[in-house]
């Protein structure tokens, strides 16, 4: 008896390709829907802002803008000192905490039904309650404007007895609905009819795996879903530890060698909403009046900017300025870390 068209919770895929093609570029694989590529940037941005700390301290000349004619060893040197209060991340937080202030009440068919008892529970597999969930959807709302959920179930790949019967299914746990939640940054493509629902969407994941002694291996993973079937597509790449990389490899036609790397096609079958003819990801949004980040970005930025001319012009007030007066010759001598005033002698 084969295995049951179940979709395991880690599978996902590519935008749909009519032909049965085992390797793709991965340059097609990374095509970015419109929409993806307006807000990319923004979105990264928002993530440092919310995140602050050391990922934000370390991208600071992202946000800190050179002034006109500013030297660069003082621009570097305010870089070094880039600080930010982290005032998105707590407004964020606040608003999460006043939305989820009680927990929603949810409606059951029966309260002593087991299944939406243990649903409720653990809704992705993990422990996470479906209001722990919908909190990070809250969450990502007000930070992407985007969520997306996927509907799955569980995989009977790992399982020792292949299911037989509807009954072998239930008692095995392979009915109960898994949910997982992705970030608008990882949903780079999709396609919609005039109603609004999806033909099929691709999910980009990245992740880096270092080996002992070795290099970094740097794994990506496409997950494509339609309406009937998922396909998943993976690119390992090597980044190299070591400093020799002084060459680059060309073809007969004259192209780098790693301009087009190809994605291998590891995985693809039906999912758990094929029968449904429907794509198993729901796509929320809310009005772009209602994004809170969006509408605090910039004045974040300025704020930011605002704070770190303030403390540089505080500490270069705790300094003391030299003033030289004469015609001497201070082409080589350093008086100070901050400068000095020369001025010529009035007699």
């Amino acid at each position: 008896m084969a295995t049951p068209a179940i979709v395991p919770l880690s599978t996902y895929a590519i935008p749909n390709r009519k032909d049965n093609a085992s390797r793709v570029p991965v340059n097609m694989l990374n095509q970015q829907h419109p929409e993806h590529k307006l807000y990319e940037e923004a979105w990264v941005s928002i993530d440092l802002l919310h995140a602050s700390g050391i990922r934000l301290k370390n991208q600071a000349d992202r946000f800190l803008v050179k002034r006109p004619k500013e030297l660069f060893d003082v621009y570097q040197e305010r870089i070094r000192r880039f600080t930010y209060e982290g005032i998105l991340g707590t407004a964020i937080g606040w608003y999460i905490s006043a939305m989820f202030r009680k927990d929603p009440t949810i409606d059951q068919p029966d309260t002593r039904d087991e299944f939406y008892n243990e649903f409720l529970q653990d809704c992705d597999g993990g422990k996470t309650t479906y209001i722990d969930l919908w909190r990070e959807v809250f969450r990502q709302l007000t930070l992407n404007r985007t969520s997306y959920v996927l509907i799955d179930l569980p995989s009977a790949d790992d399982l020792k007895v292949i299911p037989i019967t509807r009954g072998d299914e239930v008692k095995a746990g392979l009915t109960s609905p898994l949910l997982t939640c992705f970030d608008a940054r990882q949903v780079i493509n999709w396609s919609m009819d005039k109603r609004g629902n999806l033909n099929w969407i691709l999910i980009r994941t990245d992740q880096q795996d270092q080996e002992f002694l070795g290099d970094a291996i740097n794994n990506t993973i496409w997950y494509y879903f339609d309406r009937q079937e998922y396909r998943v597509y993976q690119h390992k790449s090597r980044q190299s530890v070591r400093a020799d990389q002084s060459f680059v490899l060309y073809n007969p036609s004259g192209d780098r060698m790693d301009s087009s790397p190809m994605a291998e096609l590891i995985d693809r079958g039906p999912h758990a909403l094929s029968k449904f003819n429907r794509v198993p990801i729901r796509r929320i949004e809310i009005p772009e009046a209602l994004w809170l980040a969006n509408r605090a970005y910039l004045q974040i930025l300025t704020h930011a900017n605002k704070e770190n001319e303030y403390y540089w012009a505080l500490m270069m007030g705790c300094l003391a300025m030299p003033v030289v007066i004469g015609q001497q010759d201070l082409t080589n001598v350093v008086l100070s870390e901050a400068g000095f005033i020369h001025l010529q002698d009035p007699t």
